[in-house]
């Protein structure tokens, strides 16, 4: 699934997405992509394939924590997402949003990565290497952004504090954190706290001492 939802949204931002934001010209409204899980998977995967959202914000997204870094470890290549980085194919912040509670990312995911996602260790290769595999197939919902020097900011306090325009961690567990049988807190999304992330990573709400509040946009600006 995770393999299709990348597949999927490439080609939906190749083939569908960006030709129609190309034809709109100035009049193009401005795209904030949103995704959960293997949803994460395919709207970042759409901007490999041409589109250039504002923002991008990835709820507990199933697929590496190391995505994003220059090289992850024991493959001595850059994370399938680096391209995005490096030449800045999202203008505003990208945000990963993670929880402790997240048991479907924290157990199932590096269980069902195994061999998949980094090469196998030589038998002598000795526990380092072992270690380091395992650091690899970390999940991006359960651990955050890795190997890039991504700032972490807790879900409740970027209510307040708002958000870089950069790549950053949000730590939700203290309020993603409703137990399912096996999944954990997996789909324990619909929370006030992240539709305002939503709306900070857009630009309309900013952050505050007294919380988020509306962003105010010319005529409204004082001059």
């Amino acid at each position: 699934m995770k393999r299709r939802a990348g597949q999927v949204g490439e080609r939906l931002g190749r083939e569908r997405l960006a030709p129609m934001v190309a034809a709109l010209g100035d009049t193009a409204p401005r795209l904030h992509l949103i995704g959960h899980s293997f949803g994460a998977k395919l709207v970042a995967s759409a901007v490999l394939g041409g589109l250039r959202p504002a923002s991008l914000v990835l709820l507990q997204a199933a697929f590496s924590a190391f995505a994003f870094a220059e090289e992850v470890p024991s493959m001595k290549r850059p994370g399938f997402y680096h391209r995005m980085l490096a030449e800045r194919l999202v203008a505003g912040p990208i945000v990963a949003l993670r929880s402790d509670h997240d048991r479907a990312l924290g157990t199932l995911y590096p269980a069902a990565t195994w061999g998949n996602q980094v090469d196998r260790a030589a038998p002598n290769a000795g526990r380092l290497r072992h270690v380091r595999e395992v650091i690899a197939r970390s999940a991006l919902g359960a651990v955050g952004v890795r190997g890039v020097g991504a700032p972490e900011i807790d879900l409740v306090d970027a209510q307040m504090s708002g958000l870089p325009r950069c790549v950053v961690t949000i730590d939700g567990s203290r309020v993603v954190q409703k137990h399912e049988w096996l999944i954990g807190a997996h789909c324990d999304i619909y929370h006030d706290e992240i539709a305002t992330l939503v709306l900070l990573a857009a630009g309309l709400l900013t952050g505050g001492p007294a919380g988020a509040r509306p962003r105010l946009v010319p005529p409204f600006t004082n001059s």
